[in-house]
């Protein structure tokens, strides 16, 4: 996707980061927020400056537009600019009138503009001008990349829906591609199953017209499914209205790059009876799932590298959610929540948070258990406590047990009711209790009223619990690799075969379990099975699609022998995999099988490490540029770039099977 002409200037259209917005030095109201058109709305005037803005002469940026996240940086929005001089810009935007305190601009807000000619300085973007300022009134100006038009194709949205399925039901829709369009539905919407598509660039909004950005899918009525698809490259990823859906094996990736829009999988209302299950959700604004629906399944999804605009959120967050019915949250890898957490009130990113914060109807009823947890910037599972007015307030039935967490579990205002949470054989750093004056005790945190904390794994002593000693490392250094399996090449691997330790009789910890989508019937001709030349019974298998694994329940024919699977899948931080097989024998023909019956062939190759000169480094280059196995998305993954260099001490060859090279 091309940009749309902004300063500061990106790369990527759908990769925005807080770190490329420009982070204001001052803001503010300019006066008191004034009633807006828009119903619980009000119009606020504010200003932002920046020593960046100081190159620009009076009026540069009059009429563009703006978005930013202000204050609390926990939501953002976008307004239109009245008047602009060097190193200070004034705007006019609407916000819902109960949160302004929240979000009121100030210093260390990130922004960027858009909307104005005069923001079209580099290659990719391009500016629509509807009024004739600079020409002939709508007129589209691009920048294409090189700086030419020649030998390329310019494809612009022609429809906003590709589907509409409002008031229709029992329409299945199976291995269709879709490109910068939505699909519809509304209440009436029922027994819809969308299985194999792909969605790219379903969602785009800056955030002008409204909070929301339209999702590419919009899931409404009961009984639809979304299975074995592809998400990405959108503002929003999914909504989900109604009851007794299905999201599973599923990847989404590369969302929320629109600060002013919901991002992530997100209820609308309060759901029942929805499963979100098997997805691989990774790069986004924001959230990746909200927590809101009722009696619901959240379970065994992969998720990372999440919160890359915005603060105080969560992997997995919920908020005024009230009595869920049981939901579960169990068996997910959560790992690499970037949020912005510096000073307050900038809170970072949680992996699992149940977020009471001014709430008048708490969290209750969830089942958060066998979770895996690292590498946040803020706590890893947080617990808000319910309010007087909040759904069982003196009963909160919530579960935490058996979670496996680098970083602390943390029960939040702890002067509202926690009555009813209990905290079981969970492996954390350490308990955290704030918002109560007497939350720290002798160094101990503070337990509140009505609250059971039992057999879990702290590395801080706390009584009825194991501290790190109990368990052979008595501090945060020693702590098990194995239990936070991000390697030295910056890859997860699945399963987690270590996950859980035994204290005497008692387990604790999360137990073992697969993440993440799987792969299909239809990937296994794609798949590439490298031998290892150091151990020839070693079968790497490469080809995998963007965020999917292996299943446990793979089968693997040697010849005409077939073997149990021992597959130990690696998936890199931008959702490329490899399969690492023990074989029993070496053969010339290996079969691949997902149900243990039908195999499919995958093919082969070879792979030796050369001596590390530069004649024979260049000449490797020249062979893997020329194999058929390696796409550019494949030479990227081996550490080769995209204008073919490469250190030779990091080369390797890769040999097709009946293929010689001398």
């Amino acid at each position: 996707m091309m940009i749309e002409a902004r300063w500061s200037n990106i790369d990527n259209a759908v990769d925005l980061t807080r770190n490329n917005h420009i982070i204001s030095s001052d803001g503010g109201f300019l006066e008191d927020p004034t009633p807006s058109s828009k119903s619980g709305y009000s119009q606020v005037s504010a200003y932002y400056e920046s020593p960046e803005l100081e190159e620009f002469s009076e009026g540069f940026w009059d009429g563009a537009y703006i978005s930013f996240i202000p204050g609390h940086e926990w939501w953002g929005n976008a307004g239109k600019i009245t008047s602009s001089s060097p190193g200070r810009l004034e705007f006019e935007f609407d916000f819902p009138s109960g949160w302004l305190n929240f979000h009121k601009p100030s210093a260390d807000d990130p922004f960027y503009i858009w909307g104005s000619y005069n923001a079209l300085d580099a290659e990719k973007e391009w500016f629509f001008d509807t009024t004739g300022l600079e020409g002939d009134p709508y007129t589209l100006y691009f920048k294409p990349p090189g700086g030419t038009l020649e030998n390329k194709t310019i494809q612009l949205k022609r429809r906003n829906q590709v589907f509409n399925l409002n008031d229709r039901s029992h329409i299945h829709v199976k291995n269709i591609e879709f490109f910068g369009s939505r699909i519809a539905m509304n209440s009436n919407s029922s027994y819809n199953i969308f299985d194999g598509i792909t969605s790219e660039y379903g969602g785009h909004n800056q955030g002008i017209s409204g909070w929301i950005a339209p999702p590419p899918i919009d899931i409404q009525g009961n009984n639809n499914q979304l299975i074995n698809s592809r998400v990405g490259k959108t503002a929003g990823a999914l909504t989900i209205a109604g009851n007794d859906h299905i999201i599973e094996n599923n990847v989404f990736h590369d969302f929320g790059y629109v600060a002013a829009s919901v991002s992530g999988i997100q209820a609308k209302g309060n759901p029942y009876n929805i499963k979100i299950s098997q997805n691989t959700i990774f790069n986004s604004g924001e959230i990746a799932i909200s927590a809101t629906f009722k009696s619901s399944e959240i379970t065994h999804n992969h998720i990372w590298n999440i919160g890359k605009q915005k603060t105080d959120i969560a992997a997995i967050n919920a908020y005024n959610s009230g009595d869920v019915a049981g939901t579960e949250i169990a068996h997910n890898l959560i790992h690499d929540v970037w949020s912005y957490n510096d000073t307050a009130p900038h809170w970072g990113g949680y992996g699992i948070r149940l977020d009471g914060g001014g709430a008048p109807l708490g969290n209750s009823n969830y089942n958060i258990h066998n979770n895996i947890v690292f590498n946040t910037s803020s706590s890893s599972i947080g617990v808000w406590g319910i309010p007087e007015t909040g759904e069982n307030y003196d009963n909160s039935l919530i579960n935490v047990e058996n979670n496996t967490v680098d970083g602390t579990i943390l029960l939040a205002e702890a002067n509202k009711s926690h009555a009813g949470t209990k905290l079981l054989n969970n492996i954390s750093r350490e308990l955290k209790t704030v918002g109560h004056q007497n939350h720290v005790s002798q160094g101990k945190p503070y337990i509140p009223d009505g609250v059971i904390v039992e057999d879990n794994l702290f590395l801080n002593e706390l009584e009825n619990n194991f501290s790190g000693e109990d368990a052979g490392f008595p501090d945060g250094e020693s702590l098990p690799k194995e239990l936070f399996p991000l390697n030295d090449s910056g890859k997860v691997s699945l399963p987690f075969t270590s996950s859980s330790i035994n204290i005497g009789n008692q387990t604790i910890g999360a137990d073992q379990f697969l993440p993440g989508a799987l792969i299909l019937e239809e990937d296994l001709s794609n798949l590439v099975g490298v031998f290892n030349a150091n151990n020839p019974e070693q079968l790497m298998i490469t080809g995998l699609p963007l965020g999917r694994i292996l299943p446990e329940n793979v089968s693997i024919k040697v010849g005409e022998t077939i073997q149990n699977s021992n597959c130990l899948n690696l998936i890199d931080l931008k959702g490329y995999s490899t399969s690492i097989c023990e074989l029993d024998q070496v053969s010339e023909s290996i079969y691949l099988s997902l149900d243990g019956d039908s195999f499919t062939e995958i093919n082969l190759a070879y792979k030796s490490v050369p001596e590390p000169s530069t004649v024979i480094c260049l000449f490797i280059f020249g062979m893997i540029f020329m194999s058929k196995i390696f796409s550019h998305r494949g030479l990227r993954r081996s550490g080769i770039s995209d204008n073919g260099s490469r250190k030779c001490e990091e080369s390797e060859q890769v040999i097709p099977r009946n293929r010689s090279y001398h």
